[in-house]
């Protein structure tokens, strides 16, 4: 399997003091009336070609690649930025709007830029891993060395893994906790907070952090059986573990699974023990009529939904 090796860039900005248009309030009967003010900004230059143009969220800021013989540019604002030899994916916008990540080479070799300060060197970037915390104030991305892959949070690198899995790292909703899942002798890890979880044979999918942040759930194998692991807890084991699941507000995790010709709605429910929060397993069978979740509280019809297929899980290596 290929892989596009990438590297990365962050430059960070503040806002221009002027903006596209100015807003003027203004009444319907009045709008319906007015006659509009044509107002034109040239964004910047285009020397040969033009791709990757994209816009920040706040819609203030613009970014766009553009080539000039065989040196390849990303413009800011208006503003062209140093020359490499590759500029790779498509310029990301943090949440707030202020910082921008980009992909680029030189000298065979990509590396991280901050403020305008190059960072190391590394031997390859995992295509489409850099991401911005929630709160904008974090990155993180994936580098390569020899054939060694990191994950990469605010400069520093982490242990190093023969791979590292697509789609990861991710960040918890407060920007205060990293996951990410690796590859080390043939067996597969969940990495939560720079701390390894159980070894496993597969994991399902890219690991899913609570509304609140304060527990982390991936889908994993082991022995030919599928389960759903919270806080490096295994739940129940099942011959397929269907990618319909989430945490809800209230800090229940909600899935569907299937064993022996069976579908089952399964149910992790944080309970409260003293100062410590354990989770509590509901479990029930969906079969071909309609059934019932039976707590001690309520009941609850149950309606089977569409079946998704198990989804494959990839790696940088």
């Amino acid at each position: 399997m290929q892989y596009l090796i990438t590297g990365l860039i962050l430059v960070c900005f503040l806002f221009a003091d002027g903006t596209f248009g100015a807003g003027i309030e203004t009444t319907p009967a009045q709008l319906a009336q007015s006659v509009y003010k044509i107002e034109e900004q040239r964004l910047g230059p285009v020397y040969e070609k033009s791709f990757f143009f994209t816009v920040s969220k706040d819609r203030r800021h613009f970014a766009y690649g553009t080539t000039a013989g065989d040196k390849y540019f990303v413009v800011v604002d208006g503003q062209p930025g140093p020359a490499y030899d590759m500029i790779g994916d498509t310029p990301v916008f943090s949440p707030d709007s202020k910082c921008i990540v980009y992909v680029a080479r030189k000298d065979n070799k990509w590396f991280v830029i901050v403020d305008g300060q190059p960072g190391p060197a590394y031997d390859g970037i995992g295509k489409g891993s850099a991401i911005f915390s929630p709160d904008s104030r974090h990155a993180a991305y994936i580098a390569r060395k020899d054939n060694k892959w990191f994950v990469i949070v605010d400069g520093q690198p982490g242990p190093a893994y023969d791979g590292i899995g697509k789609g990861t790292p991710v960040f918890s909703p407060d920007s205060r906790r990293v996951a990410y899942v690796v590859k080390k002798d043939n067996k597969l890890f969940v990495i939560v907070d720079g701390q390894p979880g159980p070894a496993y044979d597969m994991i399902g999918d890219t690991p899913v952090f609570s509304p609140d942040s304060r527990h982390v759930e991936y889908i994993a194998r082991k022995d030919n059986k599928w389960f759903v692991v919270v806080d490096d807890q295994p739940g129940p084991e099942y011959e397929k573990i269907i990618t319909y699941y989430s945490f809800h507000d209230d800090g229940v995790l909600d899935y569907l699974a299937y064993k022996e010709k069976f579908f089952y709605r399964v149910r992790h429910i944080p309970v409260l023990q003293g100062r410590k929060t354990d989770s509590h397993i509901y479990r029930e069978v969906i079969g071909t009529r309609p059934t019932f979740l039976l707590t001690a509280s309520f009941i609850k019809n149950i309606t089977v939904g569409e079946v998704v297929k198990l989804s494959s899980f990839s790696f940088e290596t």
